[in-house]
């Protein structure tokens, strides 16, 4: 047997070391990057090419992601950003076309996340607890909705995990090019795949990391800052900040530090 890639082997320990079961979805990624590994993210609106990006210097790595997108792309992008990362990578900025591009490190960026959010161990044991069904258009569609990742993501998971060839892989592929799968999942019903992520609307961005909102309570906690300054530094819109401060208690006087 040949040894797996670089970026397969990444992915699986990036499973194990975030704990991860490998034969399941990831639950929540923006819960897992934050808490898990400890990365900053920050969901934000990003121009339409713009996918995302992944920035770190001596001491310190920070992932952003593009809010406007459909989530099931903000999912890969993040973990592909993950990738990025785990990878050694440097600091790189990802556009929808360097995502699809020939590039080494965003191929093998994209095969790490495609092992991250769904493993070849994790197709065969959807496949087997349903039976070890025909591979169809439905069923890319399905495992899609699983996975919380686009049909094309499942298409070419199920291709690799041998599961999807011959005529059925070129008759998914076509419907998919036709967009076939998009009224499919709405006519099953399938809704979205619900997580962090998903919870996060266009009214909500920016989304800053979790380390940083705790920091933004802090001070406005010991009184060194207004809301109209925080929103002001941070880009947020100033009602919807002052909404979540509301129950934080503001000290009086001159904060001792």
């Amino acid at each position: 047997m040949s040894a797996l890639p670089r970026a397969v082997r990444e992915a699986r320990d990036a499973r194990a070391d975030l704990g991860v079961p490998s034969d399941g979805p990831v639950a929540d990624i923006l819960e897992a990057v934050e808490d898990g590994a400890g990365i900053p993210v920050t969901v934000v609106a990003l121009p339409h090419d713009f996918a995302g990006a992944m920035r770190r210097d001596q001491r310190h790595v920070y992932i952003f992601v593009n809010g406007v997108e459909p989530h099931v792309r903000q999912r890969f992008t993040l973990a592909h950003e993950l990738g990025h990362f785990r990878l050694g990578h440097a600091t790189v900025f990802d556009t929808v076309a360097d995502l699809r591009g020939r590039d080494p490190q965003e191929v093998e960026a994209n095969e790490f996340a495609g092992e991250f959010l769904v493993p070849r161990a994790a197709i065969d044991a959807w496949m087997e607890r349903n039976g070890d069904p025909r591979v169809d258009l439905e069923l890319v569609v399905r495992v899609a909705r699983h996975f919380g990742v686009s049909a094309p993501v499942a298409r070419i998971r199920l291709e690799k995990a041998g599961r999807l060839r011959g005529r059925a892989k070129t008759q998914v592929a076509q419907a998919i090019a036709a967009r076939e799968h998009t009224s499919l999942a709405y006519m099953l019903s399938l809704g979205e795949f619900h997580d962090s992520l998903s919870a996060i609307s266009p009214s909500d961005l920016p989304r800053l990391p979790v380390v940083v909102q705790r920091q933004i309570k802090t001070v406005y906690a010991a009184g060194l800052a207004s809301v109209e300054e925080l929103a002001t530094r941070t880009r947020q819109d100033p009602g919807r900040l002052a909404t979540e401060l509301a129950g934080v208690n503001v000290a009086e006087g001159d904060p001792d530090f």
